[in-house]
């Protein structure tokens, strides 16, 4: 029984880098807003937590599985920098918005005192509104939001990570 404890307490550490991937994807692209990467992270903690409860269900095996979980449930709500943002702001901007409505949605998620930084949206020009997330963080100054207008409505509005 010990080799078998032994081997879930040191497979249930693989769990650590699936965590901190997650994390940092989260950071860059804002990706824990979404749901199927979301629930097969999920599910991955799961498997992991019903294992360790299958070989010996001592609670100490479900600490690493437990606290994956928990941070896993908690991403999609944690905006940790300019790009979770601008995901939620391009899914809740709506085909057929004209231009004051869709930098009405892009001064909620981007307001003027809020966290992170306003980006300059700057002017409809050949049919498109883009901006980088934060022109002055390097690490998000090619993070664009792009909104493609038609006829003064929007068509489409997309995310460009990093």
């Amino acid at each position: 029984m010990i080799k078998k404890l032994t081997l879930f307490l040191i497979s249930s550490a693989l769990l650590l880098p699936v965590l901190w991937a997650a994390v940092e994807f989260d950071y860059t692209d804002g990706t824990g807003l979404n749901l199927w990467i979301e629930a097969g992270l999920f599910a991955w903690g799961l498997i992991w937590a019903g294992t360790g409860w299958a070989i010996d269900r001592h609670k100490a095996l479900l600490i690493v599985p437990v606290g994956y979980l928990a941070v896993i449930v908690i991403l999609p709500f944690v905006d940790q920098s300019p790009a979770k943002p601008g995901m939620r702001a391009v899914h809740a901007i709506q085909a057929g918005m004209d231009e004051s409505q869709v930098r009405a949605v892009l001064d909620r998620y981007f307001p003027v005192n809020g966290r992170f930084r306003h980006p300059d949206f700057g002017e409809v020009k050949n049919g498109e509104l883009w901006f980088p997330v934060d022109r002055s963080d390097p690490r998000f100054n090619a993070a664009f939001v792009i909104v493609d207008f038609k006829d003064g409505k929007c068509v489409s509005a997309n995310f460009s990570p990093d």
